[in-house]
Order: structure tokens, then sequence, then C-alpha cells
């Protein structure tokens, strides 16, 4: 049965349903605790198979930056002001500058 210590014996399939029930039983942190506990208890292979499954069922990290793009958060920011362009923030904190200029 999988799960013994050192069973070797855990399919990417049976890994992916014990991912499914720490999920279903764990939240945020305690998942994240849960799956540790739970990975320590592998063989590397099976470790290697377990990282896989949870990147594709995270998404990997394409989907990671696309959601901070899509958010327009700091990504976004630093790739806008990239190409030499001001950002908006930018633009309008020189504007603000300029108003303020004695003479201007």
């Amino acid at each position: 049965m999988p799960g013994a210590k050192g069973s070797g014996v855990w399919t990417r399939e049976a890994l992916g349903r014990r991912v499914a029930e720490l999920e279903e039983h764990h939240a945020g942190e305690d998942f994240v605790a849960a799956v540790e506990r739970f990975a320590a208890s592998l063989e590397h292979g099976e470790r290697d198979l377990l990282e896989s499954i949870l990147l594709e069922r995270s998404g990997g990290l394409e989907r990671a930056l696309e959601q901070r793009i899509d958010a327009r958060g700091w990504l976004r920011r630093l790739w806008d002001s990239s190409d030499g362009r001001p950002t908006q923030r930018a633009r309008a904190d020189r504007g603000r500058r300029e108003r303020r200029r004695p003479g201007g």
C-alpha cells in the first residue's frame, strides 16, 4: 500500500489523490505543513513526482507571473518603465513638480 515509508510504490495518480486529500483537510499554511510532512516520508523520485504535481496544480510559475502582470502590480510597473517611457505615476509626479516651479 502506498504510504509506507520507503515503500517506493507511490504512482503519479496515487500522489495526486493524496494531495487532493490533504487539500480537503487543510488550507493555507496548514496545507503547506501537511505536504511537507508527507514529502518527508517519500523517496527521492517520489518527491520529484510530488513537486511536479504541486506545480501543475498551482498553474506553475508562468501563471503566477501572469497573475501579477494582470493585477498591474510592481512587476507591470517595472516592465512598463523598462522601455524608457515614463510610467503614468512618473508623468504625474513630473507635472506636479513643474506646476510648483516659481515663475513657471
